[in-house]
C-alpha cells in the first residue's frame, strides 16, 4: 500500500515531537554533574583566598591603629609604653614568671602596687589614643592593681555600686575589636586549650570576676626568653642591653632608643594564644622571637666584613607559630608561662603561612614562617647595630 504525503508527513511530526520529549540521558546528566562540580571546586577556593585576603588586610589595618595609637602615647609621654610596669628584679626568675595572674592572685590584687607593679598591659596603656578613654576612666593606673577587686560590678545591674568609683572589672571583661584579628576563630574571652592539654584558665568567666577579653596582638619584646627576663648575656645575643626589643616589662623605650632605626625594628606581632592572652594583662603582654635558649655567635665576616653583631647559632628556630597543639607530642612556645600555665602559642597567626608585624614606623609588614633567624633576630632588637638592609623577607624573595 502506498501512503499518502500526508500520512507520512504526520508520523515524522509524530517522531521529531517524540525525539524533543526524550529529555536529558544520564550519560548528559552525569557530564553537566562533572563541569558543575569542577566549577564548584575552581571557584570555591577563589572565594576562600579573597575573604582571607580582605581578613588580612583587617588584621594589618588593626595593627596599623595600634602602631598610631603607640605613636600617640610617645607624643604625649616621650616614650613608648612598656609591655608592662614589672620592674626586672635582681633575680629575673622572681619578675616575670611569678607575676600574679588574676586567679589564684597572690598577693591580693586590691593591695597598692608591690614589687611587682601594677601590671597593666602596654594595650591598656594605648587605649586613650586608641578613641577609649571614657572607658579608660574606670581604671586607676598608679595606685591600684589591674586586677583589682576592691569594686566589682554588680551582676543585677551591670554596673558597679558607685559609677563615681574606680572598677576596673569594667574594663577587662571587654572585648576590643581592634585586638581581635578577623581570621581568628576562638572567640572574644581568654579559655582553656583541652587540645593542648592546658585545662586551667586563670581568666574563668564562672568566678564572680567575669570573664577577660582576649587580644591577637602582643609586643615582640626580645629576642629570647632570657633577654626578655633581663638576664645579661654577651653582647653577641642582640646588643648589650635586655630586654632587647622596643616594648617589653619594665623600662619604657623612646624611638631615640632605637638605634637601630623605626624602619628595621618590630614593636608588635600577632598570636593565636587562647588561654594566656587577655588584652589587659601585663605579664603575658609581651613576646620573644627565638625558641629555647639559643647560643649567639659573631656575624660571618665573609658574609659582612667588619661586623661585630651576633646572629643565632646554626640550628636555631625562631617562635613563629613554633607552637602547635596539634602536634605529636604538643610543642609550646613556652611550656611553664606565668604561674606555671602552659602557654602554647608566641608570634603565630591564622593567616596561611605568616604573621603579621607592626614595625617602629607604622608599617605593617607580614613575616614568613621560614624567615632566617639571623633576619628575625635582626628586627626585633631595637640597638644591636645590624645594617640596616635587614628586612622581613629578603630571604624570601
Amino acid at each position: 500500500m502506498v501512503c499518502s504525503r500526508s500520512s507520512c508527513h504526520l508520523r515524522s511530526s509524530r517522531r521529531f515531537h517524540r525525539s524533543c520529549r526524550r529529555g536529558v540521558t544520564r550519560v548528559e546528566f552525569l557530564v553537566l554533574v562533572g563541569v558543575a562540580g569542577l566549577l564548584i571546586c575552581l571557584v570555591i577556593p577563589a572565594i576562600q583566598a579573597s575573604r582571607e585576603a580582605a581578613r588580612q588586610a583587617r588584621c594589618q589595618s588593626n595593627l596599623k591603629q595600634i602602631g598610631l595609637a603607640l605613636h600617640n602615647h610617645h607624643d604625649a609621654h616621650r616614650k613608648f609604653p612598656a609591655s608592662n610596669d614589672v620592674r626586672l628584679l635582681e633575680t629575673p626568675g622572681k619578675s616575670w614568671r611569678e607575676v600574679p595572674l588574676r586567679t589564684p592572685a597572690e598577693p591580693d590584687p586590691s593591695v597598692g602596687p608591690a614589687e611587682y607593679g601594677t601590671n597593666f598591659s602596654w594595650l591598656t596603656k594605648i587605649k586613650p589614643y586608641c578613641q577609649e578613654s571614657g572607658e579608660y576612666n574606670w581604671l586607676d593606673v598608679r595606685n591600684h592593681r589591674a586586677w583589682d577587686t576592691s569594686t566589682l560590678i554588680d551582676p543585677t545591674t551591670g554596673r558597679p555600686p558607685n559609677d563615681a568609683t574606680i572598677c576596673h572589672q569594667m574594663d577587662w571583661i571587654r572585648s576590643l575589636p581592634w585586638c581581635r584579628c578577623p581570621s581568628a576563630p576562638d572567640g572574644d574571652f581568654c579559655r582553656a586549650n583541652p587540645r593542648a592539654g592546658v585545662t586551667t584558665n586563670p581568666y574563668d568567666p564562672s568566678t564572680p570576676y567575669g570573664p577577660a577579653g582576649l587580644t591577637n596582638y602582643v609586643a615582640l619584646g626580645a629576642t629570647h626568653s632570657d633577654s626578655l627576663l633581663g638576664v645579661k648575656t654577651n653582647p653577641l645575643a642582640g646588643g648589650e642591653k635586655h630586654p632587647n626589643g622596643v616594648i617589653h616589662p619594665g623600662k619604657p623605650q623612646s624611638i631615640d632608643d632605637i638605634a637601630d632605626g623605626t624602619t628595621n625594628t618590630i614593636l608588635v606581632c600577632e598570636t593565636r594564644e587562647v588561654t594566656l592572652a587577655a588584652w589587659y594583662e601585663g605579664s603575658t603582654a609581651a613576646v620573644f622571637g627565638l625558641v629555647g635558649s639559643p647560643t649567639f655567635v659573631l656575624e660571618d665576616q665573609q658574609r659582612c666584613p667588619g661586623a661585630k653583631f651576633g646572629v643565632p647559632a646554626e640550628g636555631t628556630k625562631t617562635t613563629l607559630n613554633y607552637g602547635n597543639d596539634r602536634s605529636n607530642p604538643k610543642r609550646f612556645y613556652l611550656a611553664e608561662g606565668p604561674q606555671g600555665v602552659p602557654w602554647v602559642h608566641g608570634p603565630s597567626s591564622h593567616h596561611p603561612g605568616v604573621v603579621n608585624h607592626l614595625f617602629g614606623d607604622g608599617r605593617v609588614r607580614p613575616a614568613m614562617e621560614r624567615i632566617d633567624p639571623r633576619i628575625y633576630m635582626g628586627i626585633i632588637t631595637r640597638a644591636s647595630r645590624e645594617p640596616g638592609v635587614i628586612r622581613p623577607c629578603d630571604d624570601e624573595e
